[in-house]
C-alpha cells in the first residue's frame, strides 16, 4: 500500500480532487512505515519540485512529509538551483532551512521541530501544540 501512495505523490498528472487525494495521501505516508528506497524517492521528488518552482497546494504535505523523514542528501543538491523569487518557492525553501535541514544537522530525530514550531509553514511564528494540525487560510496571495 505504502508504494502506491509514493507512486502516486510522483505522478503529475492531474485528477478529479487530485489537490485533497495527493495531501491525504502524503499525510498517510508520514503515518506509515517506509523502506529507504521509499524515503528516498520521496526526498527526490519534492526537492526536485522545489527547483523546478513547482509547489501546488498539496505541497505543503509533502514539505511535512520530508520533515519526518529527513532531506538527506537531496538538499545540498537543491542549493544554488532553487530559484527563491517565487513567493510560494521562497515559503518552502525557508521551511526546509529552518526545520530540515538545520535540525538534521544537530542529529534530532525527525519530525520533532527545534523551537518555534511549524513557523514559516503556518504563516505565523506561533508554535503549534503537538498534533495539531495548522487549519489557516492559504491563498495564493
Amino acid at each position: 500500500m505504502d508504494e502506491l501512495g509514493v507512486e502516486f505523490i510522483h505522478e503529475d498528472r492531474t485528477f478529479p480532487f487530485g489537490r485533497a487525494l495527493k495531501s491525504n495521501t502524503a499525510r498517510a505516508l508520514r503515518r506509515a512505515e517506509l523502506t529507504p528506497e521509499q524515503n528516498e524517492r520521496i526526498r527526490k521528488r519534492v526537492v526536485e519540485m522545489l527547483i523546478a518552482g513547482n509547489t501546488p497546494r498539496e505541497y505543503r504535505e509533502y514539505a511535512k512529509l520530508v520533515r519526518r523523514i529527513g532531506a538527506g542528501d537531496w538538499w545540498a543538491r537543491a542549493q544554488g538551483r532553487v530559484n527563491v523569487s517565487s513567493p510560494h518557492v521562497r515559503r518552502y525553501y525557508d521551511y526546509f532551512r529552518q526545520h530540515v535541514v538545520g535540525h538534521e544537522a544537530r542529529g534530532g530525530e525527525p519530525g520533532i521541530a527545534p523551537e518555534g514550531g511549524l513557523g514559516s509553514l503556518t504563516g505565523s511564528n506561533v508554535p503549534l501544540a503537538a498534533g495539531a494540525e495548522f487549519a489557516g487560510n492559504w491563498s495564493d496571495g
